[in-house]
């Protein structure tokens, strides 16, 4: 969806993004993707430029805090993709075919991952205290429940890859895991009552 939309943006009002988008991707494919580090940034910077082409597509903008925020959001799950198949890999080889890491590495791409995680949460916190909130919910304070919920939901998932229990995409396992659809209902309630008019918190 998030893919469409950002194709869909670029091509009405935005076609550097699309171009961008398919140099980026093609040079992830045939070379970033076998550097190490590159390659999960590169990746990061990939889903932002999806999220960036569908904020054109409906015609809302991208602001610079969803910018940092979903910028440290998606290095941390890239880093969970890689760390998800360096893991499967242990006992039977020690180099993934056509990466850059090895098993070895594990361990700096965990606090490389955790650290991305935690950095999400910083800038979530930042937004919710600054005039930004303010001027776009009627009960901004509401939002700091949503700091903790992204913070579990995000260590959860860490905890599932250290636990060799992610299957190499963190957003299908969150898909298919019910404790995530909960902290995203409770997420979705939040941002509801953020966004009705004053009661005085």
């Amino acid at each position: 969806m998030l893919l469409a939309g950002a194709f869909l943006g670029a091509l009405t009002n935005g076609w550097p993004a699309l171009v961008i988008y398919l140099a980026v991707s093609l040079a992830y494919n045939f070379w970033f993707k076998e550097k190490p580090l590159i390659d999960v940034f590169t990746l990061a910077g990939l889903y932002t430029l999806r999220l960036f082409g569908g904020s054109l597509a409906g015609g809302y903008g991208m602001s610079l805090w969803l910018l940092a925020f979903s910028s440290f959001l998606f290095l941390s799950l890239a880093v969970i993709k890689r760390v998800s198949e360096l893991r499967r890999l242990r006992g039977s080889a020690s180099r993934a075919p056509r990466r850059g890491y090895t098993t070895e590495d594990i361990a700096i791409l965990e606090m490389l991952g955790v650290a991305g995680s935690f950095a999400s949460s910083l800038v979530l916190s930042l937004y919710v205290q600054s005039a930004t909130a303010s001027s776009h919910y009627g009960n901004p304070t509401v939002l700091w429940g949503s700091i903790p919920l992204l913070l579990f939901w995000q260590c959860r998932l860490w905890l599932s890859t250290s636990r060799g229990q992610m299957h190499d995409d963190p957003i299908l396992f969150a898909v298919r895991d019910r404790v995530s659809w909960t902290v995203f209902a409770f997420l979705a309630v939040l941002v509801v009552v953020a966004r009705m008019p004053p009661f005085g918190l």
